[in-house]
């Protein structure tokens, strides 16, 4: 069996890394190999292109923002596949989608484009399971002690974010699971657990 690639996305605030880390301890007690990775980041190049991307006292044209994210895409995505070949089980906070929302509704930077960058970036690697923790901008914005460049954008900013994700999440409703950030964080993780669980069920039959 390949291992699975399972992404969380979601605006800032909404609860992605802890239910990553909820799900690679989870997994680990079931004796599967994990791999737990985030974008921007990941790897040495992607983590040193975050601190750029991330850092408030840098102000980036739009695409130079959309290339800095692809940089840090590829370097991820080479690493990703090559771990679920070897049977690992990859767990990502942000992938793709983060870029057609953000920069694509967000930014209002053409779709179609993007779409084009995201499938070069990726090497053509596209998620078995992406859960969309929804949450109003108003909570995202509202649970955010510390606030890096991205995050400093207005509430209109977040809003277009948030449809662009929801918007997502309807066309691709074979690997989105949406699930609202506003439930107590065990019973998110519960439902993550069991769309995963049930995932896992489907490719071993397949196999």
């Amino acid at each position: 069996m390949k291992g699975l690639f399972i992404t969380f996305e979601g605006l800032d605030g909404c609860g992605k890394t802890t239910q990553a880390h909820l799900l690679k301890e989870f997994l680990k007690n079931k004796d599967y190999t994990i791999y737990l990775t985030r974008e921007p980041g990941g790897t040495e190049v992607g983590e040193r292109v975050r601190e750029i991307l991330l850092d408030p006292n840098y102000t980036l044209n739009p695409w130079s923002e959309v290339f800095l994210y692809l940089v840090s895409r590829v370097e991820n995505s080479q690493n990703i596949k090559e771990k679920i070949q070897n049977g690992i089980f990859v767990i990502c906070e942000r992938y793709a989608d983060s870029t057609i929302a953000y920069q694509g509704y967000g930014r209002e930077l053409p779709i179609d484009m993007l779409e084009n960058f995201n499938k070069i970036a990726t090497l053509g690697l596209v998620p078995d399971i992406t859960f969309l923790i929804d949450v109003a901008p108003e909570v995202s914005l509202r649970r955010k002690k510390e606030f890096d460049r991205i995050e400093r954008e207005s509430l209109e900013f977040y809003y277009k974010v948030r449809k662009g994700y929801l918007t997502l999440a309807e066309e691709n409703k074979e690997r989105f699971i949406i699930i609202s950030g506003d439930a107590p964080k065990k019973e998110i993780f519960e439902k993550v657990a069991f769309f995963v669980e049930k995932k896992i069920k489907e490719v071993k039959r397949e196999v």
